[in-house]
Protein backbone atom coordinates (compact mmCIF):
# COMPACT_ATOMS: atom_id res chain seq x y z
CA UNK A 1 0.00 0.00 0.00
CA UNK A 2 0.98 3.75 -0.67
CA UNK A 3 0.38 6.52 1.96
CA UNK A 4 -2.04 9.12 1.36
CA UNK A 5 -1.43 13.02 0.90
CA UNK A 6 -2.15 14.92 4.03
CA UNK A 7 -5.06 16.26 2.78
CA UNK A 8 -6.79 13.35 2.04
CA UNK A 9 -6.80 13.11 -1.50
CA UNK A 10 -4.52 10.73 -3.53
CA UNK A 11 -2.35 11.88 -6.18
CA UNK A 12 -1.83 11.14 -9.92
CA UNK A 13 0.88 8.69 -9.49
CA UNK A 14 -1.12 6.52 -6.78
CA UNK A 15 -3.96 7.10 -8.80
CA UNK A 16 -2.41 5.31 -11.93
CA UNK A 17 -1.34 2.93 -9.86
CA UNK A 18 -4.71 1.82 -8.39
CA UNK A 19 -3.32 2.61 -4.14
CA UNK A 20 -5.97 3.75 -2.46
CA UNK A 21 -5.23 3.05 1.21
CA UNK A 22 -2.94 4.46 3.52
CA UNK A 23 -0.28 2.19 5.16
CA UNK A 24 -0.55 2.40 9.20
CA UNK A 25 1.62 0.13 12.11
CA UNK A 26 -0.42 0.62 14.85
CA UNK A 27 0.50 -1.88 17.73
CA UNK A 28 -2.79 -3.54 19.41
CA UNK A 29 -3.95 -2.61 22.30
CA UNK A 30 -2.67 1.40 22.53
CA UNK A 31 -1.27 4.18 19.66
CA UNK A 32 2.89 4.24 19.40
CA UNK A 33 2.78 7.00 22.11
CA UNK A 34 2.06 4.76 24.48
CA UNK A 35 5.56 2.65 24.52
CA UNK A 36 8.81 3.42 25.74
CA UNK A 37 10.84 5.70 23.44
CA UNK A 38 13.45 2.99 21.86
CA UNK A 39 10.48 1.12 20.21
CA UNK A 40 8.52 4.44 19.35
CA UNK A 41 12.09 5.15 17.00
CA UNK A 42 12.02 1.20 16.05
CA UNK A 43 8.32 1.45 14.99
CA UNK A 44 8.67 4.62 12.94
CA UNK A 45 11.81 3.62 11.31
CA UNK A 46 9.87 0.78 10.58
CA UNK A 47 6.95 2.79 8.70
CA UNK A 48 9.74 4.57 7.08
CA UNK A 49 11.30 0.78 5.69
CA UNK A 50 7.98 0.03 4.59
CA UNK A 51 7.18 3.87 2.80
CA UNK A 52 10.35 2.95 0.97
CA UNK A 53 9.76 -0.18 -0.23
CA UNK A 54 6.44 0.79 -1.04
CA UNK A 55 7.54 3.95 -2.78
CA UNK A 56 10.36 1.27 -4.74
CA UNK A 57 7.42 -1.10 -6.16
CA UNK A 58 5.77 2.17 -6.93
CA UNK A 59 8.49 3.73 -8.96
CA UNK A 60 9.17 0.47 -10.73
CA UNK A 61 5.72 0.01 -11.92
CA UNK A 62 5.42 4.18 -13.20
CA UNK A 63 8.81 3.21 -14.72
CA UNK A 64 7.50 -0.04 -16.81
CA UNK A 65 4.29 0.95 -17.01
CA UNK A 66 5.53 3.96 -19.32
CA UNK A 67 7.47 1.42 -21.83
CA UNK A 68 4.87 0.32 -24.93
CA UNK A 69 6.01 -3.13 -24.67
CA UNK A 70 3.77 -2.70 -21.24
CA UNK A 71 0.84 -1.41 -23.74
CA UNK A 72 -2.50 -3.59 -22.72
CA UNK A 73 -0.83 -5.45 -20.07
CA UNK A 74 -2.03 -5.62 -16.49
CA UNK A 75 1.08 -4.94 -13.74
CA UNK A 76 0.32 -6.33 -9.92
CA UNK A 77 2.12 -6.72 -6.82
CA UNK A 78 1.70 -9.72 -4.51
CA UNK A 79 3.40 -8.70 -1.43
CA UNK A 80 4.47 -11.78 1.69
CA UNK A 81 2.96 -10.85 4.53
CA UNK A 82 2.87 -13.09 7.83
CA UNK A 83 -0.41 -14.38 9.45
CA UNK A 84 -0.99 -14.02 13.25
CA UNK A 85 -0.22 -18.11 13.15
CA UNK A 86 3.10 -17.54 11.71
CA UNK A 87 2.30 -18.91 7.96
CA UNK A 88 3.01 -16.75 4.63
CA UNK A 89 0.46 -15.22 2.84
CA UNK A 90 0.95 -13.16 -0.17
CA UNK A 91 -1.75 -10.75 -0.95
CA UNK A 92 -2.28 -8.34 -3.93
CA UNK A 93 -5.53 -6.58 -2.03
CA UNK A 94 -4.34 -2.65 -1.59
CA UNK A 95 -1.04 -3.24 -3.50
CA UNK A 96 0.37 -1.19 -6.15
CA UNK A 97 -0.86 -2.01 -9.48
CA UNK A 98 -0.33 -0.51 -13.03
CA UNK A 99 -1.89 -0.81 -16.43
CA UNK A 100 -0.23 0.15 -20.08
CA UNK A 101 -1.81 2.17 -22.18
CA UNK A 102 -4.69 0.58 -23.93
CA UNK A 103 -5.96 1.63 -27.35
CA UNK A 104 -9.24 0.06 -27.19
CA UNK A 105 -11.56 0.53 -24.63
CA UNK A 106 -12.97 -3.10 -24.16
CA UNK A 107 -9.39 -4.50 -23.48
CA UNK A 108 -8.92 -1.63 -20.71
CA UNK A 109 -12.64 -2.75 -19.13
CA UNK A 110 -11.33 -6.15 -19.13
CA UNK A 111 -8.26 -5.70 -17.26
CA UNK A 112 -9.85 -3.68 -15.07
CA UNK A 113 -12.51 -6.52 -14.40
CA UNK A 114 -9.57 -8.86 -13.86
CA UNK A 115 -8.40 -6.73 -11.05
CA UNK A 116 -11.31 -6.07 -9.38
CA UNK A 117 -12.02 -9.66 -9.59
CA UNK A 118 -8.46 -10.94 -8.08
CA UNK A 119 -9.14 -8.16 -5.76
CA UNK A 120 -12.91 -9.58 -4.69
CA UNK A 121 -11.76 -13.35 -5.15
CA UNK A 122 -8.80 -14.30 -5.50
CA UNK A 123 -7.09 -11.77 -2.93
CA UNK A 124 -4.85 -13.75 -1.34
CA UNK A 125 -2.32 -17.17 -1.90
CA UNK A 126 -0.62 -18.84 1.19
CA UNK A 127 3.30 -19.22 0.04
CA UNK A 128 5.06 -22.00 2.66
CA UNK A 129 5.71 -25.85 2.98
CA UNK A 130 2.58 -26.55 4.42
CA UNK A 131 0.21 -25.62 1.38
CA UNK A 132 -1.36 -28.07 -0.68
CA UNK A 133 -0.73 -27.17 -4.50
CA UNK A 134 -4.17 -25.58 -4.96
CA UNK A 135 -3.47 -23.35 -1.97
CA UNK A 136 -0.20 -21.77 -3.61
CA UNK A 137 -1.53 -20.95 -6.97
CA UNK A 138 0.58 -19.15 -9.47
CA UNK A 139 1.58 -16.68 -7.05
CA UNK A 140 2.83 -19.07 -4.30
CA UNK A 141 4.64 -21.47 -6.75
CA UNK A 142 6.45 -18.53 -7.89
CA UNK A 143 7.38 -17.34 -4.46
CA UNK A 144 8.36 -20.80 -2.85
CA UNK A 145 10.19 -21.44 -6.00
CA UNK A 146 11.98 -18.21 -6.28
CA UNK A 147 12.12 -18.93 -10.02
CA UNK A 148 9.79 -17.33 -12.67
CA UNK A 149 7.03 -18.86 -14.42
CA UNK A 150 4.48 -18.01 -17.44
CA UNK A 151 2.23 -19.25 -20.03
CA UNK A 152 1.70 -17.68 -23.52
CA UNK A 153 -1.49 -19.76 -22.99
CA UNK A 154 -3.73 -19.72 -18.92
CA UNK A 155 -6.21 -21.72 -20.71
CA UNK A 156 -4.00 -24.84 -20.86
CA UNK A 157 -3.72 -24.57 -16.99
CA UNK A 158 -5.95 -26.68 -14.29
CA UNK A 159 -8.03 -25.23 -11.52
CA UNK A 160 -5.68 -26.83 -9.35
CA UNK A 161 -2.62 -25.13 -10.81
CA UNK A 162 -4.49 -21.74 -11.46
CA UNK A 163 -7.31 -20.86 -9.10
CA UNK A 164 -8.54 -17.94 -10.83
CA UNK A 165 -8.54 -19.37 -14.47
CA UNK A 166 -12.12 -19.07 -14.79
CA UNK A 167 -11.94 -15.51 -14.25
CA UNK A 168 -8.79 -15.17 -16.20
CA UNK A 169 -11.00 -16.85 -19.12
CA UNK A 170 -14.10 -14.44 -18.56
CA UNK A 171 -11.84 -11.50 -18.59
CA UNK A 172 -10.50 -12.67 -21.86
CA UNK A 173 -6.80 -12.90 -20.10
CA UNK A 174 -4.55 -14.99 -22.64
CA UNK A 175 -1.14 -14.95 -21.06
CA UNK A 176 0.48 -14.58 -17.98
CA UNK A 177 3.94 -14.07 -16.50
CA UNK A 178 5.29 -14.12 -12.92
CA UNK A 179 8.66 -13.34 -11.15
CA UNK A 180 9.87 -13.06 -7.83
CA UNK A 181 11.02 -9.78 -6.01
CA UNK A 182 14.29 -10.14 -3.95
CA UNK A 183 15.17 -7.71 -1.35
CA UNK A 184 18.49 -6.19 -2.21
CA UNK A 185 20.97 -6.43 0.35
CA UNK A 186 19.31 -10.13 1.92
CA UNK A 187 18.69 -11.46 -1.37
CA UNK A 188 15.23 -12.28 0.78
CA UNK A 189 12.09 -12.85 -1.79
CA UNK A 190 9.66 -9.95 -0.94
CA UNK A 191 6.80 -10.90 -2.98
CA UNK A 192 5.65 -11.70 -6.96
CA UNK A 193 5.38 -9.26 -9.40
CA UNK A 194 2.38 -10.43 -12.14
CA UNK A 195 1.95 -9.47 -15.69
CA UNK A 196 -1.18 -10.46 -17.32
CA UNK A 197 -1.99 -9.55 -20.89
CA UNK A 198 -5.55 -10.66 -23.43
CA UNK A 199 -2.81 -11.18 -26.13
CA UNK A 200 -1.92 -15.39 -26.14
CA UNK A 201 0.75 -14.82 -27.57
CA UNK A 202 1.87 -12.24 -25.87
CA UNK A 203 5.94 -10.37 -25.55
CA UNK A 204 5.99 -11.11 -21.83
CA UNK A 205 6.69 -14.82 -23.18
CA UNK A 206 9.17 -14.40 -25.95
CA UNK A 207 10.90 -11.23 -25.79
CA UNK A 208 14.11 -10.64 -24.55
CA UNK A 209 13.74 -6.64 -24.34
CA UNK A 210 10.54 -7.11 -22.54
CA UNK A 211 11.55 -8.81 -19.71
CA UNK A 212 15.22 -6.97 -19.55
CA UNK A 213 12.96 -3.76 -18.95
CA UNK A 214 11.82 -5.35 -16.03
CA UNK A 215 15.34 -6.65 -14.34
CA UNK A 216 16.48 -2.84 -15.09
CA UNK A 217 13.35 -0.86 -13.10
CA UNK A 218 14.05 -3.07 -10.02
CA UNK A 219 17.64 -2.65 -9.79
CA UNK A 220 17.71 1.08 -8.72
CA UNK A 221 19.03 1.31 -4.74
CA UNK A 222 17.95 3.96 -2.29
CA UNK A 223 20.20 4.49 0.77
CA UNK A 224 17.86 5.18 3.74
CA UNK A 225 18.92 5.77 7.36
CA UNK A 226 17.64 3.45 10.27
CA UNK A 227 17.52 4.15 13.74
CA UNK A 228 16.51 2.40 16.30
CA UNK A 229 17.63 1.51 19.70
CA UNK A 230 20.27 3.96 19.63
CA UNK A 231 22.00 2.54 16.63
CA UNK A 232 22.27 4.22 13.52
CA UNK A 233 22.51 2.11 10.41
CA UNK A 234 23.15 4.01 6.84
CA UNK A 235 22.15 1.06 4.09
CA UNK A 236 21.21 0.52 0.68
CA UNK A 237 17.67 -0.38 0.11
CA UNK A 238 16.26 -1.83 -3.40
CA UNK A 239 14.65 -4.34 -5.06
CA UNK A 240 16.48 -7.05 -7.99
CA UNK A 241 14.58 -9.83 -9.76
CA UNK A 242 16.07 -13.35 -10.32
CA UNK A 243 17.46 -12.64 -14.27
CA UNK A 244 17.37 -15.88 -16.44
CA UNK A 245 18.44 -14.10 -19.20
CA UNK A 246 21.57 -12.97 -17.66
CA UNK A 247 22.65 -16.51 -16.65
CA UNK A 248 22.53 -17.65 -20.00
CA UNK A 249 24.66 -14.94 -21.60
CA UNK A 250 27.57 -15.38 -18.81
CA UNK A 251 27.23 -19.56 -19.62
CA UNK A 252 27.67 -19.05 -23.10
CA UNK A 253 30.20 -16.10 -22.56
CA UNK A 254 32.52 -18.40 -20.80
CA UNK A 255 34.75 -20.08 -23.94
CA UNK A 256 35.23 -23.68 -22.92
CA UNK A 257 36.69 -25.76 -26.18
CA UNK A 258 35.81 -29.02 -24.22
CA UNK A 259 31.91 -28.05 -23.69
CA UNK A 260 31.61 -27.05 -27.13
CA UNK A 261 32.99 -29.89 -28.64
CA UNK A 262 30.51 -31.77 -26.34
CA UNK A 263 27.62 -29.26 -27.34
CA UNK A 264 28.84 -30.09 -31.33
CA UNK A 265 28.75 -33.64 -30.76
CA UNK A 266 25.31 -33.20 -28.99
CA UNK A 267 23.58 -31.40 -31.59
CA UNK A 268 24.83 -33.78 -34.04
CA UNK A 269 22.95 -36.94 -32.69
CA UNK A 270 20.03 -34.92 -31.60
CA UNK A 271 19.20 -33.81 -34.98
CA UNK A 272 19.84 -37.73 -36.61
CA UNK A 273 17.40 -38.80 -33.73
CA UNK A 274 14.84 -36.51 -34.57
CA UNK A 275 15.55 -36.92 -38.84
CA UNK A 276 15.57 -40.64 -38.38
CA UNK A 277 12.50 -40.84 -35.47
CA UNK A 278 10.55 -37.85 -36.90
CA UNK A 279 10.38 -36.88 -33.20
CA UNK A 280 8.80 -33.28 -32.80
CA UNK A 281 11.30 -31.89 -30.18
CA UNK A 282 14.75 -32.91 -28.49
CA UNK A 283 16.63 -30.24 -25.81
CA UNK A 284 19.50 -30.75 -23.78
CA UNK A 285 20.03 -29.38 -20.04
CA UNK A 286 23.41 -28.59 -18.75
CA UNK A 287 24.78 -27.15 -15.65
CA UNK A 288 24.16 -23.43 -14.70
CA UNK A 289 27.32 -21.95 -12.45
CA UNK A 290 25.68 -19.19 -12.28
CA UNK A 291 22.68 -20.58 -9.88
CA UNK A 292 21.66 -24.21 -8.40
CA UNK A 293 19.27 -24.74 -11.79
CA UNK A 294 19.52 -25.57 -15.53
CA UNK A 295 19.45 -23.34 -17.81
CA UNK A 296 19.39 -22.98 -21.87
CA UNK A 297 23.14 -23.46 -23.59
CA UNK A 298 24.09 -21.82 -26.34
CA UNK A 299 23.38 -24.30 -29.14
CA UNK A 300 20.25 -24.10 -30.96
CA UNK A 301 19.36 -26.35 -34.24
CA UNK A 302 17.08 -27.10 -36.80
CA UNK A 303 16.48 -30.74 -36.89
CA UNK A 304 13.20 -31.52 -38.08
CA UNK A 305 9.81 -29.71 -39.45
CA UNK A 306 6.99 -30.54 -36.79
CA UNK A 307 4.12 -31.65 -38.80
CA UNK A 308 0.60 -31.26 -38.13
CA UNK A 309 0.56 -28.47 -35.06
CA UNK A 310 1.20 -24.86 -36.10
CA UNK A 311 5.07 -23.85 -35.64
CA UNK A 312 3.73 -20.57 -34.12
CA UNK A 313 3.24 -22.67 -30.36
CA UNK A 314 6.99 -24.66 -30.34
CA UNK A 315 8.30 -21.22 -31.25
CA UNK A 316 6.97 -20.16 -28.16
CA UNK A 317 8.14 -23.04 -26.10
CA UNK A 318 11.65 -22.12 -27.24
CA UNK A 319 11.85 -18.28 -26.55
CA UNK A 320 10.45 -19.34 -22.96
CA UNK A 321 12.61 -21.75 -22.13
CA UNK A 322 15.55 -19.26 -23.11
CA UNK A 323 14.77 -17.17 -19.88
CA UNK A 324 13.19 -19.74 -17.44
CA UNK A 325 14.77 -22.28 -14.92
CA UNK A 326 13.29 -25.55 -14.15
CA UNK A 327 14.08 -26.95 -10.65
CA UNK A 328 15.71 -30.24 -10.14
CA UNK A 329 12.68 -31.51 -8.33
CA UNK A 330 10.15 -32.48 -10.77
CA UNK A 331 10.80 -35.52 -13.02
CA UNK A 332 13.23 -33.83 -15.57
CA UNK A 333 15.55 -33.96 -12.36
CA UNK A 334 15.00 -37.03 -11.38
CA UNK A 335 17.27 -38.95 -13.67
CA UNK A 336 20.26 -37.48 -12.31
CA UNK A 337 20.29 -40.36 -10.35
CA UNK A 338 20.13 -43.72 -11.11
CA UNK A 339 18.80 -45.35 -13.32
CA UNK A 340 19.67 -42.15 -15.52
CA UNK A 341 16.70 -43.06 -17.67
CA UNK A 342 12.72 -42.26 -17.19
CA UNK A 343 10.00 -42.51 -19.44
CA UNK A 344 6.37 -41.30 -18.99
CA UNK A 345 3.60 -42.15 -21.46
CA UNK A 346 2.10 -38.33 -21.14
CA UNK A 347 3.78 -35.71 -20.25
CA UNK A 348 0.49 -33.88 -19.97
CA UNK A 349 -1.06 -35.74 -17.29
CA UNK A 350 1.94 -34.67 -15.08
CA UNK A 351 1.73 -31.80 -12.57
CA UNK A 352 3.46 -28.49 -12.74
CA UNK A 353 5.85 -29.51 -9.56
CA UNK A 354 6.39 -32.63 -11.51
CA UNK A 355 7.41 -30.11 -14.88
CA UNK A 356 7.11 -27.16 -14.54
CA UNK A 357 7.31 -26.68 -18.55
CA UNK A 358 3.34 -28.83 -18.62
CA UNK A 359 1.51 -26.07 -19.86
CA UNK A 360 3.87 -25.85 -23.22
CA UNK A 361 3.78 -29.43 -23.63
CA UNK A 362 -0.32 -29.47 -23.47
CA UNK A 363 -0.35 -26.31 -26.29
CA UNK A 364 2.07 -28.56 -28.43
CA UNK A 365 -0.24 -31.38 -27.83
CA UNK A 366 3.41 -33.37 -26.82
CA UNK A 367 2.47 -36.97 -25.34
CA UNK A 368 5.17 -40.05 -24.68
CA UNK A 369 8.58 -38.24 -23.29
CA UNK A 370 11.39 -39.61 -22.17
CA UNK A 371 14.84 -38.12 -20.23
CA UNK A 372 18.37 -39.78 -19.54
CA UNK A 373 21.49 -37.89 -18.02
CA UNK A 374 24.32 -38.39 -19.92
CA UNK A 375 28.09 -37.34 -19.82
CA UNK A 376 30.80 -36.74 -22.42
CA UNK A 377 34.51 -37.71 -21.82
CA UNK A 378 35.47 -34.28 -23.22
CA UNK A 379 34.15 -32.86 -20.14
CA UNK A 380 34.81 -35.09 -17.17
CA UNK A 381 32.15 -35.15 -14.37
CA UNK A 382 29.81 -32.37 -16.25
CA UNK A 383 26.22 -33.76 -16.86
CA UNK A 384 24.22 -33.44 -19.76
CA UNK A 385 20.25 -34.12 -19.24
CA UNK A 386 18.84 -35.23 -22.43
CA UNK A 387 14.82 -34.75 -22.97
CA UNK A 388 12.91 -35.67 -26.13
CA UNK A 389 9.30 -35.23 -27.18
CA UNK A 390 7.77 -38.27 -28.95
CA UNK A 391 5.24 -38.06 -31.93
CA UNK A 392 1.47 -38.16 -31.10
CA UNK A 393 0.74 -40.20 -34.03
CA UNK A 394 -1.47 -43.08 -33.52
CA UNK A 395 1.50 -45.73 -34.50
CA UNK A 396 3.16 -44.22 -31.29
CA UNK A 397 0.49 -46.30 -28.74
CA UNK A 398 1.13 -49.31 -27.81
CA UNK A 399 4.29 -49.36 -29.58
CA UNK A 400 5.95 -46.56 -27.60
CA UNK A 401 8.58 -48.80 -25.85
CA UNK A 402 9.98 -50.52 -28.83
CA UNK A 403 9.70 -47.12 -30.41
CA UNK A 404 12.00 -45.72 -27.83
CA UNK A 405 14.27 -48.97 -27.86
CA UNK A 406 15.06 -48.01 -31.69
CA UNK A 407 15.37 -44.31 -30.38
CA UNK A 408 18.27 -45.54 -27.93
CA UNK A 409 19.69 -47.70 -30.57
CA UNK A 410 20.02 -44.66 -33.05
CA UNK A 411 22.15 -42.78 -30.21
CA UNK A 412 23.78 -45.49 -29.14
CA UNK A 413 25.57 -46.02 -33.22
CA UNK A 414 26.25 -41.98 -33.51
CA UNK A 415 27.35 -41.11 -29.96
CA UNK A 416 31.10 -41.21 -29.44
CA UNK A 417 32.21 -40.06 -26.47
CA UNK A 418 28.86 -40.05 -24.35
CA UNK A 419 27.81 -42.18 -22.09
CA UNK A 420 25.07 -42.80 -19.04
CA UNK A 421 26.21 -40.32 -15.95
CA UNK A 422 26.41 -44.18 -14.07
CA UNK A 423 28.95 -44.91 -15.99
CA UNK A 424 26.53 -47.28 -18.45
CA UNK A 425 27.26 -47.58 -22.21
CA UNK A 426 24.24 -47.24 -24.36
CA UNK A 427 24.69 -51.01 -25.74
CA UNK A 428 24.64 -52.26 -22.64
CA UNK A 429 21.24 -53.93 -20.84
CA UNK A 430 19.85 -50.62 -19.13
CA UNK A 431 16.78 -49.94 -16.51
CA UNK A 432 14.45 -47.71 -17.72
CA UNK A 433 11.91 -45.93 -14.98
CA UNK A 434 8.69 -46.47 -16.41
CA UNK A 435 5.71 -43.75 -15.81
CA UNK A 436 2.40 -44.75 -17.15
CA UNK A 437 -1.51 -43.51 -16.68
CA UNK A 438 -4.39 -46.26 -15.97
CA UNK A 439 -8.28 -44.53 -15.26
CA UNK A 440 -6.62 -41.86 -14.33
CA UNK A 441 -3.48 -43.50 -11.84
CA UNK A 442 0.01 -43.19 -12.43
CA UNK A 443 1.70 -46.49 -12.70
CA UNK A 444 5.18 -46.80 -12.02
CA UNK A 445 7.64 -49.74 -13.33
CA UNK A 446 11.31 -50.62 -14.83
CA UNK A 447 11.86 -51.98 -17.96
CA UNK A 448 15.15 -53.81 -18.83
CA UNK A 449 16.47 -52.40 -22.28
CA UNK A 450 18.95 -54.13 -24.29
CA UNK A 451 20.35 -52.06 -27.27
CA UNK A 452 20.77 -54.29 -30.59
CA UNK A 453 21.86 -51.74 -33.53
CA UNK A 454 18.95 -49.85 -34.43
CA UNK A 455 16.56 -51.51 -32.03
CA UNK A 456 16.40 -53.16 -28.71
CA UNK A 457 14.62 -55.78 -26.85
CA UNK A 458 12.99 -55.16 -23.71
CA UNK A 459 12.73 -57.37 -20.92
CA UNK A 460 9.87 -56.85 -18.49
CA UNK A 461 10.55 -56.29 -14.74
CA UNK A 462 8.59 -55.16 -12.06
CA UNK A 463 9.59 -52.37 -9.46
CA UNK A 464 9.14 -53.37 -5.82
CA UNK A 465 8.52 -49.34 -4.70
CA UNK A 466 7.42 -46.86 -6.56
CA UNK A 467 10.66 -44.49 -6.55
CA UNK A 468 8.29 -41.38 -8.24
CA UNK A 469 5.76 -40.96 -5.11
CA UNK A 470 7.55 -38.41 -3.47
CA UNK A 471 7.61 -36.14 -7.07
CA UNK A 472 4.29 -35.24 -6.82
CA UNK A 473 4.71 -33.22 -3.30
CA UNK A 474 8.36 -32.38 -4.05
CA UNK A 475 9.46 -28.14 -4.41
CA UNK A 476 12.17 -26.24 -3.80
CA UNK A 477 11.19 -24.69 -0.97
CA UNK A 478 13.31 -21.68 0.05
CA UNK A 479 12.71 -19.89 3.32
CA UNK A 480 12.34 -16.00 3.44
CA UNK A 481 15.40 -15.37 5.29
CA UNK A 482 17.64 -18.16 2.94
CA UNK A 483 20.32 -16.72 1.24
CA UNK A 484 19.63 -15.84 -2.53
CA UNK A 485 19.54 -19.81 -3.73
CA UNK A 486 17.43 -20.36 -7.27
CA UNK A 487 17.06 -23.66 -8.17
CA UNK A 488 16.28 -23.95 -11.95
CA UNK A 489 16.19 -25.53 -15.31
CA UNK A 490 16.18 -24.35 -19.30
CA UNK A 491 15.62 -26.02 -22.41
CA UNK A 492 17.55 -26.46 -25.56
CA UNK A 493 16.02 -26.62 -29.15
CA UNK A 494 16.69 -28.36 -32.23
CA UNK A 495 14.41 -27.16 -35.28
CA UNK A 496 13.42 -28.84 -33.17
CA UNK A 497 16.73 -29.70 -30.94
CA UNK A 498 17.48 -27.35 -28.16
CA UNK A 499 20.35 -27.56 -25.38
CA UNK A 500 20.62 -26.30 -22.22
CA UNK A 501 22.56 -25.90 -19.09
CA UNK A 502 22.27 -26.75 -15.78
CA UNK A 503 23.83 -26.77 -12.10
CA UNK A 504 24.18 -29.37 -9.14
CA UNK A 505 23.66 -29.14 -5.88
Amino acid sequence: MMPIDGDGSVDDAHTILGVEEELYFTPIGGSVDDFPPDFKEYIRDLIYYYYNFADLIRNALQKLISKDEFDEQLVQFWAATKTSEGRTLLTTQFQPFALGKTYLTPWRNVLCEYRMGMCREYNSFYADAECAEEQLGLPGRVFLNQLPESTPYVKHYTLKEYPQRDLALRCKIGSSLALPVFEHSSHTCVGVLEIVSPDELSSDCRDKSFLGHIYDKFQSLVPIMLVASGIHLRKEFGLHCFDGYDHYEMEIGDENKARTTAFQELKTVLETVCEIHNLPFAMTWVPCSACNGLLQGPHLSEAVEYCGLNMDFLDVFVEVIKCRHLGKGGVAGMVLSSPNLLYCSDIAQLSLTEYPLVPFARVCQFRGWFTLCMQSNYTANDIYVLEFFLPTSNGWGDNSKTSLSLILGTMEENFRTFKLASGQKLGDLLSVEVMDFQNGLKLHSVEKIQAKGRGVMLQPGHLDQPPMDAISNEMNVVSEAQKYILPSLDPLQSGKVTTQLDSSD
